[in-house]
This record gives structure tokens, sequence and C-alpha cells, in this order.
């Protein structure tokens, strides 16, 4: 297919819900979205493997000094609207998800998790986006 590069696999820190959260990236330029991002999921305390696949886009963000992306969910038909994630400098970061909206948590959720460390590895390049 063309303009759908060789995937990249990478590894997010374990959390004390799941002892492993591996990730395959497809970036897909030309497509309607900026990639597919694979998320399987290791429980720590039961014998549970989850697998989550969603559509990525960037879209304008309102800071300067931020990235925002869309993050729909292409394996769970009960997420009606994308998660908004928005990450940024020095650790600025914000995820609509149920994960990264809890006050508590004093962790990331693995959409943010995932799209940082995209950004840090040079495969989710900045792009011109519409308003920013």
């Amino acid at each position: 297919m063309a303009g759908i590069q060789r995937g990249y696999k990478f590894q997010l820190a374990p959390t004390a819900t799941y002892k492993s959260r591996s990730c395959t990236w497809l970036a897909t330029p030309g497509h309607d979205c900026d990639g597919i991002l694979m998320i399987v999921t290791s429980h720590a305390k039961y014998y549970k493997v989850e697998e989550h696949v969603y559509g990525i886009e960037e879209i304008a963000a309102h800071r300067p000094d931020t990235r925002k992306f869309m993050v729909l969910s292409l394996s769970d038909d009960d997420q009606e609207q994308p998660y908004e994630v928005t990450v940024g400098a020095a650790n600025f970061r914000r995820c609509t998800c149920d994960a990264g909206t809890k006050a508590f948590r004093k962790v990331t959720c693995k959409h943010m998790d995932a799209i940082r460390q995209l950004i840090e590895a040079g495969k989710l390049p900045a792009r011109h986006t519409q308003g920013a």
C-alpha cells in the first residue's frame, strides 16, 4: 500500500496497573490520519492482555509551546469521540481519556506516554496544522 511506512515498535514504562505496554506505530502520510498506533498491555495482577488500536491526527494547538492530537479508538466501538491529547514543553501534558482526567493519578496515561515517545524518537515530526 503506497504511503504506509514500516512499523516502529517501542515499549512504554510499566505502571502499577500494567506490567508491560508494547506499542507499534504505522505512519500513514497522505491518508486520513498521521498514523495508526497499536498498544498491547499486560495487566500486572491478572492474566489479561488488551489490544487497543488508535488513529492519530495532529490538530492546531492553542498554545505555541504545545502539540495537540486527536486520538480515535479503532478497536472500541464505545468510544464515540476522540480523546484530545496535548503534550508540550516542560512536560506539559493532558488527555481527555478516563485515566488522563483522574486528578489523583501520579502517572500519565498510555496515550500521552506513547505520543511523547513518538515525538522524542522523531517518528511524529511537527507538521503545519490549520490555524497553528
